[in-house]
């Protein structure tokens, strides 16, 4: 979920395009619903929206519970263990702290772009993050965060698209669509 540059967030049972980009006013269906099954099984938006801001403001809070739970393990192996993340995410803390750096607004946009892959479900959602330096309010920032979770019941784990390239997705995530692209970010 937290930039990796701040280290160094489908298809039918008949084999069309499932809806990918929706407001978020589907819900979760129980039971199976897996990439596994072919069935499709909406995720619950606003958690998703909840989770991400949550994860936004969590470094300028110290906050390290939401960066824990919700941090794609693949990005804190990128600095070593679990245990160096949360060091590094605590010194970005004090570095940003000690630089008067605060954060104005996390927005996570409305529109969620939802996909599937045979192993993995994923979601692109847009991001604003504004930060203020000394009470001056910079420019906001644009952002998107990749969602990952196996299916339905399993915990989202996010990635900042920051530093996260295509490339690197298909490296990550076998299944990671071939018709999908990680939007460039400033």
């Amino acid at each position: 979920m937290i930039s990796l540059s701040c280290l160094a967030a489908c298809s039918n049972d008949r084999g069309e395009p499932a809806p990918e980009k929706s407001t978020g006013q589907e819900a979760e269906t129980s039971g199976d619903g897996g990439p596994e099954s072919g069935v499709a099984a909406a995720p619950d938006f606003d958690r998703i929206r909840a989770e991400i801001a949550s994860v936004m403001g969590a470094v300028f809070r110290a906050d390290m519970a939401p960066l824990e739970k919700h941090t794609h393990e693949r990005v804190i192996a990128m600095v070593g263990d679990k245990e160096t993340f949360l060091a590094e995410m605590k010194k970005l803390f004090g570095d940003f702290k000690d630089q008067g750096i605060v954060l104005a607004s996390a927005k996570v946009g409305e529109e969620i772009e939802y996909f599937r892959g045979e192993k993995h479900e994923f979601v692109l959602v847009p991001t604003i993050m504004t930060l203020k330096v000394a009470e001056e309010e910079l420019p906001p920032v644009p952002g998107v965060q990749l969602g990952v979770r196996k299916g339905p019941g399993e915990d989202w784990k996010y990635i900042d698209c920051s530093s996260l390239t295509t490339e690197m997705a298909r490296e990550w995530f076998e299944d990671f669509p071939e018709d999908k692209e990680i939007p460039a970010t400033e």
